[in-house]
């Protein structure tokens, strides 16, 4: 299994830790337990929206970490992948989009010089590219395919339980200590 970092770890990775400063203020000059329970809320969603989405592939499958849930998608499934702002794939009917991996916008709406450096982006575009064909190949199915589209079946969704449970716990508290 070979995991792509997200773009936005630094991002998600500050906010945490402003969060956690801003909790730690809140408790010593005593304030309300609802700014404290909207802290904590505010990084929880930090959290599964920043640090969770992240792109990972294995040896026949693609896997989208998103806020709430996996999906698993058969490599040899993928019929068309780009990435732009975001990571997109496509399969069967369905268009799968993730913000864990993308291009800049200047990156995006430019064009590219005559010598472009590789960036992240595209070493991870190149390497889905070259995965997707392998598993093509070994499942002996070509893109538009009859058996491609039966494929595009087993995409499963994983729950991310400790996240939501985490979410709609920290909810409840948020919203009880807000209306006592």
């Amino acid at each position: 299994m070979e995991w792509f970092e997200a773009s936005g770890r630094v991002g998600g990775a500050v906010t945490l830790a402003l969060c956690a400063v801003a909790a730690v203020v809140c408790v010593v000059e005593g304030a309300d337990a609802a700014a404290v329970a909207g802290i904590v809320l505010f990084a929880v969603l930090a959290h599964v929206s920043l640090l969770r989405p992240r792109i990972g592939t294995s040896h026949d499958d693609l896997i989208y970490r998103r806020m709430f849930s996996d999906l698993t998608v058969p490599l040899a499934a993928i019929s068309e992948m780009r990435v732009g702002r975001l990571f997109e794939v496509t399969v069967g009917d369905r268009r799968l989009v993730s913000p864990a991996v993308g291009r800049s916008l200047r990156r995006t709406v430019r064009r590219p010089p005559r010598n472009p450096a590789k960036i992240y982006a595209d070493l991870v575009e190149d390497q889905t590219h070259a995965r997707m064909d392998a598993a093509r190949e070994r499942a002996g199915v070509t893109i538009g395919s009859p058996a491609q589209r039966e494929l595009a079946a087993g995409v499963r969704r994983t729950w991310a339980w400790p996240e939501i449970v985490v979410a709609l716990v920290v909810l409840v508290v948020f919203v009880v200590t807000l209306f006592r």
